[in-house]
């Protein structure tokens, strides 16, 4: 990351896996974009995958310090795997994510330019 004026931005969240198992498909779309759905439907635990998006989200509007409606921000993978932020289909490239979770805990961490 290029950072002109000596610091990074950081936000972090922790969301609980549970919560995310029992949405009620209703929320589940306001929440997440039909890629970021049917990616974690794809995974054996999908809970975790989509409480790991979710915390990531609240995390990027911590680091940049915006608010955006969350269907309009997608967590997605790149090519290598790397989950990268997008805003209204544009990728962040000023932001990096850090997802991570258990069967019981997930987390995420942005780092902002």
């Amino acid at each position: 990351m290029n950072v002109k004026d000596g610091f990074v931005k950081v936000g972090c969240d922790v969301e609980e896996v549970a919560r995310f198992s029992k949405l009620a498909p209703a929320l589940c779309r306001r929440l997440f974009s039909k890629r970021e759905r049917d990616y974690c439907a794809g995974k054996p635990h999908p809970a975790g995958h989509l409480a790991a998006r979710f915390a990531a989200k609240e995390a990027l509007f911590k680091a940049t310090g915006k608010h955006f409606d969350f269907a309009s921000v997608e967590i997605l993978d790149d090519a290598k795997g790397a989950p990268c932020a997008y805003i209204n289909g544009k990728l962040q490239k000023k932001t990096r994510v850090s997802l991570s979770h258990s069967r019981s805990v997930a987390m995420a961490v942005v780092l902002a330019e």
